[in-house]
């Protein structure tokens, strides 16, 4: 692991510093140093000094690897970028501004970025307020898309999921079983763009299945929250059946000698991860009984960040592709993060009068909403939106956008 700077061509003293994280080795017939053009055009646009931690992130390097070299980079940060740059002198003037710090990623790197940001914004001078993540993985145990609830959508407004191509679908109506009798209207179904795009020739399920199978020991690591940051605010979507011996005695055949039987090698060469052979953990007839499956379970709300705890939760911009599998994760993250903006904004009243704290809980609801607004922004772009495959006319303007939101909220 190490770390490269690039200093913005600006008078801005002492300039912001962003760290920028990787995808990470999805990709492996794009160089590591491709990333220099559209980290030097989110820089200058930015204004920000920029850090690329390379974290370490392989099948050699397995979770929680990733975290650790994240959180020991950023420990280098403070202690040796951002106080130079807070004390540094300037025209014979010393300054002692604490120079404000952000965090930016894509794919695995929007993942760790996520879980930076929202376990290093304790309120105080040396804390992160802004995130820029882009097709974000905040949950490895994916393949398990949430609807949203009535709740939901009338409380963070259809926009948010808005996806094309009839992703959403809001109100199903139930056939009339009498001529005169009015259509009932179910609950809101979305469809899941992780099998909408399942066969995304960008960015296949296949890839991310196969990249799990190297990143993680164990399955059981999927639910990290440090792995998964999505579980900061939720539960698990998934959890973890283990086969029975019974189970793995009725998976031979009457002939099959158990002794003879050899478990597949779960975790292939770096190259072999990103084929399209299916995932050795989705179960199939052809596939042994002696490995674990997931099974979707029913979720519910934490309360993050909790209360008395101190963390502020930063100005959180997100943004994934219309067309992308993981466009579904980056929904549930600016729903969530929202809810938790404004719950941290919200005011309790104490009033005798119940009509003076009806309207006053009126007044601060909208109050909260605008807020929510204000903090947390999505934005859907055409096709899978990756800025690591997508050619300089597609990926300049996009990374130019971000660096110009972070601009405004890091100043």
């Amino acid at each position: 692991m190490f770390h490269r700077i690039y200093h913005p061509s600006t008078a801005l003293q002492p300039s912001p510093v962003l760290i920028y994280l990787p995808s990470g080795p999805f990709f492996p017939d794009r160089p590591v140093h491709n990333e220099d053009h559209f980290i030097s055009a989110l820089s200058g646009s930015s204004h920000c000094t920029v850090v690329r931690i390379n974290y370490r992130l392989s099948q050699k390097h397995q979770f929680p690897t990733p975290v650790y070299d994240v959180l020991t980079g950023y420990d280098w940060i403070l202690e040796n970028l951002v106080s130079k740059l807070a004390s540094a002198s300037y025209h014979g003037r010393t300054s002692h501004t604490i120079a404000r710090l952000g965090v930016c990623g894509e794919l695995a790197g929007g993942g760790l970025a996520t879980m930076l940001a929202l376990t290093e914004c304790k309120a105080g001078s040396k804390r992160l307020v802004a995130a820029a993540v882009n097709n974000p993985i905040l949950d490895w145990a994916f393949p398990f898309g949430l609807p949203a609830t009535e709740e939901e959508a009338a409380l963070e407004g259809e926009d948010i999921f808005q996806t094309g191509n009839d992703l959403l679908n809001w109100w199903n109506q139930l056939e009339a079983k009498e001529a005169n009798s009015t259509p009932k209207k179910t609950t809101p179904v979305r469809a899941s763009s992780w099998e909408a795009y399942a066969d995304s020739p960008i960015l296949p399920t296949t890839t991310l299945l196969r990249a799990r199978e190297a990143f993680f020991r164990k399955p059981e690591d999927y639910f990290d929250h440090f792995a998964s940051p999505i579980c900061f605010f939720r539960s698990p979507s998934a959890e973890i059946i283990y086969p029975t011996d019974e189970d793995k005695l009725a998976s031979l055949s009457p002939s099959s000698d158990p002794d003879s039987v050899i478990p597949p090698d779960l975790y292939s060469d770096t190259d072999s991860i990103f084929t399209h052979n299916p995932p050795h953990h989705q179960q199939s007839p052809q596939n042994p009984a002696d490995l674990p499956t997931l099974i979707k379970r029913q979720t519910y709300h934490r309360v993050y960040p909790p209360s008395n705890s101190g963390l502020l939760l930063p100005h959180m911009y997100i943004t994934s592709g219309s067309e992308s599998p993981l466009l579904d994760q980056a929904s549930e993250l600016t729903r969530l993060t929202k809810r938790s903006v404004m719950r941290q904004t919200r005011t309790i009243y104490r009033a005798e009068d119940d009509e003076i704290v009806r309207q006053l809980e009126e007044q601060d609801k909208e109050r909260e909403r605008q807020e929510s607004d204000r903090k947390v922004r999505m934005n859907v772009d055409a096709g899978v939106g990756l800025w690591s495959r997508a050619a300089e006319e597609e990926w300049k303007p996009r990374v130019e956008d971000v660096g110009m939101w972070l601009r405004g909220v890091m100043r």
